[in-house]
């Protein structure tokens, strides 16, 4: 079995992703890995658990599964365009961010869903391979290739550096330098 992705939350319980077999976690007071069995996480592609102790997950093809590891129940599904997530992320505001296959950003910020793509202009890239937070609070995002862009999560401004051939571009909001 491939494993997909693999987290660990603030209680030590080690989450696994597989390629095609689903989910399964340890805690430390285990003697072994215990499986969650749902055809509907059979890729678990992203794994993270919130402030809450909710467990998302981000498939591939069913979206964003979000499920109480305590009673296994699914508590919130969240479908976007193409359903195939990539990566999660959870900044220190509490919203969960959520890279797609070729459909672009999306940011669960308390019930609303927002979302930034090459679709809607907001964008450059449109898979977003791995996000992560910087010591400002920007959202930076980038895809298979290295091609980078953040967001200034207090303007909306999207900044970056974009790759083109054999050079590197940094892409400001009235500036673009090569």
């Amino acid at each position: 079995n491939n494993i997909n992705s693999m987290y660990r939350d603030s209680d030590g319980t080690v989450w696994l992703g597989y390629f095609n077999s689903g989910l399964s976690y340890h805690h430390p007071s285990f003697d072994c890995f215990r499986n969650f069995s749902d055809k509907s996480y059979r890729n678990a592609n992203s794994i993270l658990v919130d402030r809450d102790g909710i467990l998302w997950m981000g498939t591939d093809g069913y979206g964003v599964i979000c499920k109480d590891p305590s009673t296994g129940q699914t508590v919130k599904r969240i479908s976007v365009p193409g359903n195939i997530i990539v990566c999660l992320f959870l900044d220190r505001q509490d919203r969960i961010w959520i890279g797609t296959y070729l459909h672009g950003l999306f940011c669960m910020d308390g019930g609303r869903l927002v979302e930034w793509s090459k679709q809607n202009g907001k964008i450059e890239l449109d898979t977003i391979w791995s996000i992560a937070e910087d010591s400002q609070g920007r959202i930076w995002f980038s895809d298979l290739h290295g091609n980078t862009q953040y967001l200034n999560t207090v303007d909306g401004t999207v900044s970056g550096i974009i790759e083109g051939g054999d050079k590197l571009f940094y892409a400001g909001n009235d500036t673009m330098l090569a």
